[in-house]
C-alpha cells in the first residue's frame, strides 16, 4: 500500500513539474501576436518619418507651372490703382511745368520698363513676368497714345499714366494669383507623394519586409 502511495505521488509531481515548465499554447500565440503588432507599428512609424523627408526633394517644376498665364485673367481686372496714378500724375505735372515736350509713346514705354521691373521683382520667374508685363504694356501704350497724338503735354502724359498703371494693376493681380496657384499645387503634390509613399511602405509592414 505504501509503495502505491509513493508511486502516485511521484507521478503527480512529475506531471506538475512538466506543467510549470511548459507555457500553454495560448500564451505563446498571444506573445507572437503582440510581437507582430509591435513590429508593424514600428514599420508604420518609420514610414511616417521617412516619407516626408523623401518627398521634400520633389522637383515641382514638371508638375506646377509658375508662369503667368490666362488662368487668372477672369479674376484679374486692369483698373489702375490710385497710388500709381497719383504718383504718375505728379511726375507729369513736374515734367510739363518744366516745359518738357512729352510724347505719349516715349513716356509710356519708359514708364512700362520702370513699372514692370518693380512689379516683377518678387515673381517666381522674373524674366517671364517682365516679358508678359512688357507685352501688355506695349499694347496698352499703343491703344492709349494713338488717340492722344495731337493732345497737350498734360493729356499725353495722363494717357501714358493710365496705360502703364492699368498694366501694373493687372500684372500684379496675375502675379499674386499665380503664386497662390503654385503654392497650392506644391502642397497638393507633396501631400500626394507622402500618401503614396506611406501606402507603399505600409504594404510591406505586414510581411517579411516590415523591418
Amino acid at each position: 500500500m505504501k509503495r502505491n502511495v509513493h508511486l502516485a505521488a511521484f507521478v503527480l509531481g512529475a506531471f506538475l513539474g512538466c506543467s510549470s515548465s511548459d507555457p500553454p499554447a495560448e500564451d505563446s500565440s498571444r506573445a507572437a501576436l503582440e510581437e507582430e503588432q509591435a513590429r508593424t507599428e514600428r514599420c508604420r512609424l518609420n514610414a511616417k518619418l521617412a516619407c516626408p523627408l523623401e518627398c521634400a526633394n520633389i522637383d515641382f517644376s514638371a508638375q506646377c507651372d509658375a508662369k503667368l498665364g490666362t488662368s487668372c485673367d477672369a479674376a484679374c481686372g486692369s483698373e489702375a490703382t490710385g497710388t500709381c496714378l497719383n504718383s504718375c500724375a505728379s511726375d507729369c505735372s513736374l515734367e510739363c511745368a518744366a516745359g518738357a515736350k512729352t510724347e505719349c509713346r516715349t513716356s509710356c514705354g519708359a514708364r512700362c520698363g520702370e513699372n514692370c521691373q518693380k512689379v516683377c521683382a518678387g515673381a517666381p520667374n522674373v524674366d517671364d513676368c517682365q516679358e508678359v508685363c512688357g507685352g501688355e504694356c506695349s499694347v496698352r501704350c499703343e491703344e492709349e497714345c494713338t488717340s492722344e497724338a495731337s493732345a497737350s503735354c498734360d493729356t499725353q502724359c495722363a494717357a501714358s499714366c493710365d496705360a502703364t498703371c492699368s498694366v501694373e494693376a493687372h500684372v500684379a493681380c496675375e502675379l499674386r494669383c499665380s503664386v497662390d496657384a503654385l503654392t497650392t499645387c506644391q502642397a497638393t503634390v507633396a501631400a500626394r507623394c507622402v500618401a503614396d509613399c506611406t501606402s507603399e511602405v505600409e504594404l510591406t509592414c505586414g510581411g517579411d519586409g516590415g523591418e
